[in-house]
């Protein structure tokens, strides 16, 4: 016996689903960027060891994956589980990583020369 909840999905709520799943992954990509961005202009001429510029540039990660919680509602996403929010807390810190180490890499090759 089928009843209301054994349906299947329609293809208009598959789709709205993928549709919300693309807009969070955005949502958490260009937020890795922009931090990566942002630590590394807070982090320009700071010595290792001093300041210590990985501690806020982790500052900055943390605050780019908490800034999601207020966003996400008006991205169709009220609800998050715990596999949703390392998602976004991954994909965050994927992008972050990635443009902290290139803008940094980058600034190692002009100061050399290279």
């Amino acid at each position: 016996m089928a009843t209301e909840t054994d349906v299947a999905p329609t293809v208009a709520e598959k789709r709205e689903a993928h549709v919300r799943g693309v807009k969070v992954t955005a949502f958490s990509c260009i937020l890795g960027v922009i931090a990566g961005v942002l630590s590394w202009a807070l982090t320009q001429g700071m010595v290792t060891g001093a300041e210590l510029p990985d501690r806020t540039g982790f500052a900055v990660l943390l605050g780019a994956i908490v800034a999601h919680q207020p966003v996400l509602p008006y991205l169709n996403k009220p609800e998050m589980s715990k596999k949703d929010w390392a998602y976004v807390a991954f994909m965050t810190f994927d992008l972050w990583f990635i443009t902290w180490t290139v803008l940094l890499t980058a600034g190692v090759a002009t100061v050399t020369g290279t």
